[in-house]
């Protein structure tokens, strides 16, 4: 078994092991669970091939990996099982503080063995999303404020923790479904989709069916989306302030669009949304809110039970 230990010392190797645990897999498969580029998948995979821990099967056009014999898929889970219990909770504050600097740093490796950590200690989607990347997104945007990183860092580090996020939701089956539809976006000139995109990856665990349009929506594909899917929660993205006066009109136009068979609630969300509280409300929103714990525990809850929601 000294081949089989010498590759779980290896960060990726070790991940591809971790997943053929639950059973044989694709390349396709392993590269969209472990995030790892194609040809290093292939190129891991030959290796351990040749050195006789895994085999491959060819099922009609797609070939499958899997342990090579029963022995070595019980010494993988056993390495495992000892690795788990080892390992000491996760510091979620220094954690986050190792992402961000990890992130700017374009190294993947390290932010998704901290994501992997967090995934194996069962922490949920929203302590992942609230209490270790929400916050490394802030110091990484507090660091760009100041110069201290460039736009590239800032835009390596935000493409790296979607992809991060992605390994998340996958790893979050939705345990029900309420029949409810939520409806999320950008107006125009907003690009900051990392805070809204956690909200619609929460509601989509939480059981709503979400539609996520991403940045820099114009405001007439807003409303046709409105009119086109009759969502029962619309959720406005207003991070910066030079974006509040786009978000305000954005907020109008979908107040003046409801009628007495699409009332929906609006809320929107951002450090500028709660800076500009009472701006929004008089335009026609339901609320503000810059925390997604505070949304997903006390006014998500008042939504589904009553279908209306208003700022207190």
């Amino acid at each position: 078994m000294i081949h089989l230990y010498e590759e779980l010392g290896d960060t990726s190797r070790r991940r591809l092991l971790g997943e053929l645990r639950t059973g044989p897999k694709t390349v396709s498969e392993l590269v969209e669970t472990t995030l790892l580029k194609q040809p290093n998948v292939s190129n891991h995979l030959s290796r351990m091939k040749a050195k006789g821990l895994l085999r491959a099967q060819k099922v009609g056009r797609q070939v499958f990996y899997a342990f090579a014999s029963p022995q070595i898929e019980a010494a993988v889970k056993a390495a495992f099982a000892t690795r788990d219990v080892a390992e000491t909770t996760l510091d979620v504050e220094d954690a986050s503080k190792r992402y961000a600097k990890a992130a700017i740093q374009g190294n993947d490796a390290v932010c998704q063995e901290i994501v992997e950590m967090a995934l194996r200690q069962r922490m949920s989607l929203l302590d992942i999303y609230q209490n270790l990347l929400m916050p490394a997104m802030v110091a990484i945007g507090t660091w760009y404020k100041v110069d201290a990183i460039d736009t590239a860092q800032e835009h390596l580090a935000s493409s790296i923790t979607e992809r991060m996020m992605a390994r998340v939701v996958q790893n979050s089956v939705p345990l029900r479904q309420v029949g409810r539809t939520a409806l999320l976006g950008c107006g125009p000139q907003s690009w900051h989709v990392i805070g809204i995109r956690m909200v619609a990856d929460y509601l989509h665990v939480a059981g709503w069916k979400t539609l996520f349009l991403g940045a820099n929506m114009p405001h007439k594909c807003f409303l046709s989306s409105v009119e086109q899917h009759n969502p029962d929660l619309i959720l406005v993205s207003c991070v910066c302030s030079d974006s509040v006066e786009c978000a305000t009109e954005l907020v109008k136009d979908l107040n003046e669009a409801r009628t007495p068979k699409r009332r929906y609630v609006i809320g929107v969300g951002g450090p500028s949304a709660c800076e500009n509280k009472q701006m929004f409300l008089d335009s026609g929103a339901s609320f503000t809110c810059s925390n997604l714990r505070t949304f997903a525990e006390v006014i998500l809850p008042e939504i589904e039970q009553t279908g209306t929601y208003q700022n207190k």
